[in-house]
């Protein structure tokens, strides 16, 4: 109880290290421990989901130009400029096709730009569903498809269908659990329960936080100078006590930001000891 009050505490007064927007400098920050301890190489595999115009990916191959990446990307013109954006780098992979819980055809994309995605925005924030459809894939099955085993990273940022995503990953397999060992998801408004982003899904933040511990999975906020260690309280929007680090759109609570998810069992130990090295555990940096 401590631990988790402690920890909403300090996201409440640190808030802003913590927002979605600190996901560049966590990337930045990941990617040159990879460089550093000798994983930037053709054989570590980076998968993104939501490359956009490729600004995300950028970071990560600044940073570590070697590994192998492949970028998923659901508006077709923005597929177009990231292939353009990350052309120099000879191992990057784009594909025109999203991700979900099973794979599926003719998916219509609702809103544009960062806010586009497989829902339908019902009108809201002025966005509507467009007639442009899209593929997609479960991220198990593709994996097995194109004999990846294993992962370094992966990158969910599909704007409302991150639990749709972590679904596909199939996560109840050991192997995958060995596969997607390291893997960061983003937070925010698309979780709250009547934003139309989040289009019925069942899973909350907590309930997705709790089956990722329930599988071996350390959680973390990302932030701009280090990750926060937290626990799938940190998301509760009920309970006796208030929970300041809540928000709220006019469509419900969530909790802003990203979670990097790091399996303790299968992940590297190289780089589980380098994240630990720059962790805050109850407002105290680990090292």
């Amino acid at each position: 109880a401590d631990f988790q009050e402690l920890t909403k505490r300090y996201l409440k007064i640190h808030r802003k290290h913590y927002q979605n927007s600190a996901d560049f400098q966590g990337l930045t920050r990941f990617f040159r421990i990879v460089h550093r301890v000798g994983l930037d190489r053709t054989s570590s595999v980076v998968l993104v989901g939501g490359t956009n115009d490729g600004q995300g990916a950028l970071k990560i191959l600044e940073n570590s130009p070697s590994v192998t990446m492949h970028g998923f990307e659901i508006q077709h013109s923005h597929y177009l400029n990231a292939i353009q954006s990350l052309e120099k780098y000879t191992n990057v992979n784009m594909h025109n096709m999203g991700w979900d819980e099973e794979a599926s055809s003719d998916k219509h994309i609702g809103g544009q730009g960062e806010a586009a995605g497989l829902y339908d925005p019902q009108g809201q924030r002025g966005a509507s569903l467009s007639n442009s459809t899209v593929s997609t894939v479960s991220l198990s099955d593709w994996t097995d498809e194109n004999a990846i085993n294993s992962t370094l990273y992966v990158l969910i940022d599909t704007e409302g269908y991150e639990a749709k995503v972590i679904r596909g990953m199939r996560l109840e397999q050991i192997r995958n659990q060995k596969r997607f060992s390291l893997f960061q998801y983003e937070l925010g408004g698309t979780w709250a329960e009547h934003d139309s982003r989040h289009a019925g899904e069942l899973w909350t933040q907590i309930s997705t936080a709790r089956y990722l511990q329930q599988k071996g999975y350390m959680l973390f906020m990302a932030g701009q100078l280090d990750w926060l260690h937290i626990n799938a309280e940190v998301f509760a929007t009920s309970g006796s006590h208030f929970n300041p680090a809540l928000e709220n759109e006019g469509y419900g609570s969530f909790v802003q930001g990203n979670v990097l998810a790091m399996h303790t069992k299968f992940v590297d130990r190289r780089i589980k000891e380098a994240i630990l090295e720059n962790t805050v555990v109850q407002g105290k940096l680990h090292r």
